[in-house]
């Protein structure tokens, strides 16, 4: 999908970045298929950077840990631009975090942030992608 492409009508853009392909594919495939949304994905912090600021997201989904500029600092450093640069009218979408299991005692400081949506910790389940999801995105009807 290319940043600079409006979204389809009824469909929500969301921006996955996560530096595995396999972690970034399940995360793509699982909002895909049970979300009515559209999915631009990258495997950088600075890729990331450059695509929030050419295109409006409702969801954002960060690695903890992606090269380059990691996600916790990411999100800070787009809420600062968000902020300063687009003065009356662009909020920043919120986050899902992904993280290893060495990040869990992180869960309850990034929780905190009533703009993250929830931090997923590895190994990751479907069921729990789109429960995180469920909070900004429609559910894709079934059937």
């Amino acid at each position: 999908m290319n940043p600079g492409v409006e979204t389809s009508p009824g469909l929500a853009p969301v921006l996955v970045a996560h530096e595995e392909v396999s972690t970034m594919r399940l995360i793509r495939d699982s909002l895909l298929s049970f979300t009515l949304c559209e999915v631009d994905t990258c495997f950088s912090g600075e890729v990331a950077f450059e695509r929030c600021l050419q295109r409006r997201y409702k969801l954002i989904v960060l690695s903890l840990h992606l090269p380059a500029v990691q996600g916790e600092l990411l999100y800070e450093l787009l809420a600062k631009v968000h902020h300063y640069g687009h003065a009356g009218g662009r909020t920043l979408p919120p986050v899902i975090f992904v993280g290893e299991a060495g990040d869990q005692i992180r869960v309850e400081e990034l929780q905190r942030d009533v703009r993250v949506k929830g931090v997923l910790i590895k190994p990751l389940r479907i069921d729990r992608i789109i429960a995180r999801a469920k909070l900004v995105l429609a559910e894709r009807p079934m059937g």
